[in-house]
Order: C-alpha cells, then sequence, then structure tokens
C-alpha cells in the first residue's frame, strides 16, 4: 500500500541518499542512550518517591505507637480516679 511516500520522505531528510549503515547505528545508539536516560530518570523519581514514602510511613507509624501508649495511659489514670 505504500506508494514511495516514505523512502521519498526519507531521502529527502538525509539530503536524497540512502542512509548508510554506519548512520543507521549512529541513529539508533542515540535514540537508545535517549531511552536509556529518560528510563534512568524515572527510576530515579520513583526511587526518591518510594523511599520519602517509606520514611513517612515509619514517623506514622511511630506517633501512632505513641498515640495509642498515651491512650492506654489515660485510660488507667481514668480507671484509677473512678475507683478512688
Amino acid at each position: 500500500m505504500d506508494n514511495g511516500q516514505g523512502r521519498d520522505r526519507e531521502h529527502q531528510i538525509l539530503g536524497g541518499r540512502p542512509m548508510s549503515r554506519r548512520e543507521f547505528f549512529k541513529m539508533a545508539g542515540i535514540a537508545g542512550a535517549v531511552v536509556g536516560i529518560g528510563g534512568g530518570l524515572i527510576a530515579l523519581v520513583v526511587g526518591v518517591a518510594y523511599f520519602r514514602l517509606r520514611r513517612a510511613h515509619r514517623v506514622i507509624a511511630e506517633r501512632n505507637e505513641r498515640l495509642t501508649h498515651a491512650n492506654f495511659e489515660l485510660t488507667l489514670a481514668a480507671k484509677a480516679s473512678a475507683v478512688g
């Protein structure tokens, strides 16, 4: 179904000459580097977010533990004052 328009466009981009293997591998290498750098940046952002979320979870768990202990102490104090 291609009537040669894709190949004509390729020749216009390359200045009217076919792409050599060297040019192809150079372009493929650049594309691979771009994909690799992009993937690395995404992994970095996800990693930082993960460790910050873990830290926030740990802080909340510690606060929850202190709140549970304080609630227990208040319950004991209330019972002691009720007994009198």
